[in-house]
């Protein structure tokens, strides 16, 4: 893999925005957001791409048909949709009408018929209508066909589309989640392109058993998308290489943050005082990275996988451990929220509690110390 001194980090950084500032087509300026939010590194430029969204979100109708082609209109309902912009739909429906409409309403028709050039047609449309609403069946209808022209048309496309076809029927773009937590794929050291990989993790002595991570779904769409992006040798530009060193700068940052959450977690010792109960800490730090990866909010990311490790716990000594005595006493307490809780409680359930009360604590002091906030 190529090898970038981190020293040029912002060297590309700026050079990335002043590209984005140049005068340039819509139509290329699409493109270049969508690789950009595809390798995640978008997140840097978002007041740089929200007005040039803005823009394009204006043209007027005029302006609009002299960019008249499918796959832009495409990009440009999908861009514009995925980024919270409004769209209207005649507009970016009636082109794929064209020539299609008795084959898509009636649902006639082979797709191994359509002209090869449709390829790239039939995948821009069904990515798109991937984000049609609730109220726009004809775009359901319309995606529907898309994808199983694609489907048939597989065996026909070059190897580099047929791979983001197949990428792209798997799952749809806004369903995949952009960043791993703390698994470190760093391109100088490791070259991870289809493997799967596995974490193991030993609960307790008493209770003990290894749950696989498949990672390959777990490094999802901006890993993937960075050694796609890289197949070609025409992306070697700044956009490849500066993903490539914020990538596992990010990866850092969750690192730092999964060690926090490992720390704490061995530091109050639940897991031994409470062997009955699932141990899970390492998918709860997955699921707060896959809510909140940036890596500016590393304290919000510890916060929700301590929050929701304790969910489990809870889940487990209300559904499989307590008694029902046990379990109303416990309730009792937590609605009340006393230091220290005037029932009589179990040794393990008073460690549950002490935990939690403490956890909430932090959770509100770091509320109240970074935003003003009271959430007592």
């Amino acid at each position: 893999m190529e090898i970038v001194c981190p020293s040029s980090y912002y060297k590309l950084k700026t050079n990335i925005r002043d590209m984005l500032l140049e005068k340039a087509e819509p139509s290329s300026k699409l493109q270049t957001i969508d690789v950009m939010q595809r390798l995640g590194i978008s997140y840097h430029f978002q007041d740089e791409i929200s007005n040039i969204l803005y823009s394009i979100s204006n043209e007027s109708a005029k302006d609009q048909h002299r960019y008249d082609n499918i796959a832009f209109t495409a990009l440009k309902f999908r861009i514009l949709r995925e980024n919270g912009f409004p769209t209207t739909l005649n507009i970016y429906y009636q082109d794929f009408v064209k020539g299609h409409r008795a084959t898509i309403i009636m649902g006639t028709g082979s797709p191994r018929h359509q002209d090869r050039r449709m390829q790239t047609h039939f995948f821009c449309y069904m990515r798109a209508f991937n984000l049609a609403f609730g109220d726009e069946e004809i775009l359901d209808v319309a995606r529907t066909y898309s994808a199983k022209a694609l489907k048939e048309l597989m065996p026909s496309m070059l190897p580099h589309l047929r791979e983001s076809v197949a990428h792209a029927l798997e799952l749809p773009l806004h369903w995949r989640a952009p960043r791993l937590g703390p698994i470190r794929l760093s391109y100088e050291s490791y070259y991870f392109s289809e493997r799967t990989v596995f974490f193991s993790h030993k609960k307790s002595a008493n209770n003990t058993f290894n749950h696989g991570f498949l990672a390959k779904r777990t490094w999802l769409e901006t890993r993937w998308f960075i050694d796609y992006y890289a197949r070609d040798i025409i992306n070697m530009c700044p956009l490849l290489l500066f993903a490539k060193l914020d990538f596992n700068k990010v990866q850092d940052e969750h690192q730092k943050d999964l060690a926090a959450v490992t720390w704490w977690w061995r530091n109050i010792g639940l897991g031994e005082k409470l062997p009955f109960a699932r141990d899970r800490l390492m998918e709860c730090f997955h699921y707060a990275n896959g809510i909140v990866w940036d890596p500016k909010l590393g304290p919000c990311r510890q916060m929700l996988a301590k929050v929701s490790n304790l969910i489990v716990y809870l889940d487990d000594v209300y559904d499989v451990y307590g008694t029902m005595d046990e379990l109303v006493l416990f309730t009792n307490a937590i609605a009340r929220w006393d230091a220290i809780p005037n029932e009589t409680l179990p040794e393990y359930m008073k460690s549950l509690y002490s935990v939690i009360y403490h956890t909430s604590n932090e959770v509100a002091e770091h509320a109240l110390k970074e935003h003003g906030s009271s959430i007592h």
